[in-house]
């Protein structure tokens, strides 16, 4: 009897091996790889804001998206939307984000609300001074053919009844990634 069970254990075992060896032990497959290399993204101040000389209990606002202007540029002084061109890759993803200062002179600091708009440029960005549409710090946007887009900067600005005449300055920081 104990043959017969050494002898029915090694059938099994090498049932087992013979099945084991009957399968395919091996199979592969394969996966491509990529990379994208995309260019530096680059941002560049073109154009300074300015609302010009604007009198005391006013609101003058300059608008990118249009260049228009209310109560900003008395006396014929000069009044400007600010413009940064940004250079990247063709159709990429960004994000823009911005921080900035009030006012500041001679008196109490001036309230800037600023208002930005974003313009995808078909690469012929030269005279362009305003346009595109109003945007949001954090929004994100398609760099346009050549890899250039433009932010055009203005707002509006509150001057108190008793504002100290002066010249006032504030700045604007504009931040842009890829996405």
């Amino acid at each position: 009897m104990k043959t017969f069970k050494i002898l029915f254990a090694a059938i099994i075992i090498a049932g087992f091996a013979n099945t084991a060896m009957a399968q395919d032990s091996s199979a592969d497959a394969t996966a491509s790889a990529e990379a994208r290399v995309i260019a530096d993204l680059d941002i560049t101040k073109d154009t300074d804001i300015s609302w010009g000389d604007v009198a005391q209990s006013s609101s003058p606002n300059i608008n990118p998206t249009n260049g228009t202007f209310d109560a900003a540029g008395l006396n014929g002084s000069g009044i400007s939307v600010g413009k940064f061109t940004i250079d990247g890759t063709q159709g990429a993803s960004i994000i823009i984000t911005w921080g900035h200062n009030n006012l500041t002179g001679p008196g109490d600091a001036i309230i800037w609300t600023p208002e930005l708009s974003y313009l995808a440029s078909d690469g012929n960005n030269e005279g362009v001074a305003h346009g595109g549409e109003e945007i949001e710090s954090g929004d994100d946007k398609i760099l346009g053919d050549e890899g250039i887009g433009m932010v055009f900067v203005g707002g509006e600005i509150t001057i108190a009844s008793e504002q100290m005449p002066g010249t006032y300055n504030g700045d604007i920081t504009v931040t842009v990634e890829y996405n």
